[in-house]
């Protein structure tokens, strides 16, 4: 029998750990183009470590004695079959201890011949532990073979759990309403359809490479907006812009407007001079779902979410190469930005770690980000279950970050729950900045950190004046984070407080290397997914 099942809600939300466990952590390859050589000895893949050495391998697709796609099965590395036949799989399905797996030998590929993409489950064997460990691989193959065939994209979970293919996890009605087809991708078919489009309703835009020029599209009612493939419509920024508040999309959320993006990419046109966003949703948007977007190349940031009261959710989602240090320093994956002022209000909400009322980031992939996710003025963010990737231009800046309160005209950074995160460097050779809170309060657990000196550095802007200053750590949980001392760093704490900070900021007052009492995480995945 086979034993594929989707998950359901609640089945999937049974798989969040609580604040004590050890935390299950996705590694994600991110979007990859690896070419699988049609040839006997075809081509190896490690999922750990990347390489592609014959000793060690966990993914070995070949060539068969006919020129036809297939695998090679091993002990120590297997692939999930369904009916005795490699299993396509669906999304959202459970890749486990549960599933059948093939034999060692030689696994004909006959479901992926017909071509298209195809994502397999898989089970390995970890050579650093000795650990089994389940994963999923996404190919391309092309008919009537198999070949030319590549790999697009791979992940495993790093403590022997089971782990779910990417795609939605419940089946529901879709509530945005009616349903308009714009005539292409290009800007100005886009805008005539949503021109007088009611709110509520949920305009789709065709696969297509369209360049939007400088056009930003704006929109102040509930709409859903939806590509026909995060590969398949691209809506490129080619056109230089110095304009800050300047975003490909920008959606206003006033009036209790719903807004969901989904199925796109959106890219910028790279230029490190100007300053402006891919997605921008304004004030303070309420249970909004952002969900298989690429964001790339924009140098303010990928994706803005601004304004007081804002909750919802970014999943499946990469950011990509989102960079500023010209005239400025800018550059986040994801800008969080509350609506709090000093002067007159708002004013930021009491501290509810481990509620729904915050910005969820999850099962995301970042790299090339100056920061992965910055945050600032009263903002609150649940930062779970991504693999974020710091590189050499952006080693000397926090992959996960929060603003401080930097003068009396701003509030800083209000909390943040980061945990299940993988954070390394490309190449892994390299040293970088990991998880860097300049200010607020949170917890910070079950990260796992490589080449980095420490797993969180605490500090203010800036450390002087009397304690306790505005807006600075006051209430810091971290713990369980796998922690390796780099030895030129001279540093063997897993927090790392900058020196002029040393006398505010400080074990066992302000921070606390245990979880804070009557803690447990909110639902993962996020309900709703």
């Amino acid at each position: 029998m086979p034993r594929f099942h989707r998950m359901p809600g609640a089945a999937m939300a049974a798989l969040a750990l609580l604040s004590g466990s050890v935390q299950a952590v996705v590694v994600d390859s991110g979007p990859v183009d690896l070419p699988i050589a049609a040839t006997a000895a075809g081509t190896y893949l490690n999922l750990v470590d990347g390489n592609s050495l014959a000793s060690g391998s966990d993914f070995h697709p070949i060539a068969a004695a006919d020129g036809s796609l297939a695998f090679a099965i091993g002990s120590a590395a297997s692939l999930a079959v369904r009916n005795g036949a490699v299993a396509t799989l669906d999304q959202a399905i459970l890749v486990g201890a549960a599933n059948a797996y093939a034999a060692s030998g030689t696994l004909a590929a006959t479901p992926l011949r017909s071509g298209g993409q195809h994502r397999l489950g898989l089970r390995f064997v970890d050579e650093r532990s000795g650990g089994l460990r389940y994963g999923h691989v996404l190919l391309q193959t092309t008919a009537p073979k198999g070949f030319p065939a590549r790999i697009l994209r791979y992940a495993y979970e790093t403590s022997g759990a089971a782990i779910v293919t990417p795609g939605d996890s419940r089946i529901f009605s879709d509530d945005f309403q009616p349903l308009l087809v714009a005539a292409s991708c290009m800007p100005e078919a886009v805008q005539a359809r949503l021109l007088n489009a009611p709110a509520g309703a949920t305009l789709q835009i065709p696969a297509g490479d369209c360049d939007w020029g400088s056009t930003q599209l704006t929109h102040a009612r509930s709409i859903r907006i939806r590509g026909a493939g995060q590969n398949l419509t691209l809506l490129r920024r080619s056109a230089a812009m110095p304009d800050y508040w300047n975003a490909l999309l920008k959606l206003s959320c006033g009036n209790n407007s719903k807004v969901e993006i989904s199925d796109l990419s959106l890219l910028g046109n790279g230029i490190e001079g100007d300053i402006d966003s891919g997605l921008w949703l304004d004030g303070g948007c309420v249970d909004f779902r952002i969900h298989d977007v690429t964001a790339a190349n924009f140098s303010r940031a990928g994706m803005a979410i601004r304004g007081d009261g804002q909750r919802g959710v970014i999943y499946r989602s990469d950011f990509l190469a989102n960079f500023r240090c010209a005239g400025g320093c800018f550059g986040y994956g994801i800008d969080v930005d509350g609506g709090a002022n000093p002067n007159g209000g708002p004013h930021p909400p009491p501290l509810s770690l481990g509620s729904g009322n915050a910005v969820f980031v999850e099962d995301s992939y970042f790299y090339d980000n100056r920061h992965g996710i910055a945050s600032n003025y009263g903002s609150r963010y649940v930062f779970r279950h991504n693999t974020v990737v710091s590189t050499q231009r952006t080693r000397d800046y926090g992959m996960i970050d929060a603003h401080g309160r930097e003068n009396a005209e701003r509030y800083g950074s209000q909390s943040w729950e980061i945990y299940a995160n993988y954070l390394r460097t490309s190449p892994a050779q390299m040293t970088s900045d990991g998880i860097v809170l300049r200010g607020g309060d949170g917890v910070v657990f079950g990260n796992i950190v490589a080449n980095i000196p420490y797993v969180v550095r605490l500090l203010n802007q800036p450390c002087s004046g009397s304690y306790p200053l505005p807006g600075q750590v006051r209430a810091a949980y971290i713990w369980d984070n796998p922690f390796t001392p780099i030895p030129i760093y001279n540093n063997d704490n897993a927090v790392w407080i900058d020196s002029s900070c040393e006398t505010y900021i400080v074990q066992g007052r302000d921070y606390f290397l245990t979880a804070p009492s009557a803690y447990q995480p909110y639902p993962y995945p996020h309900p709703a997914r």
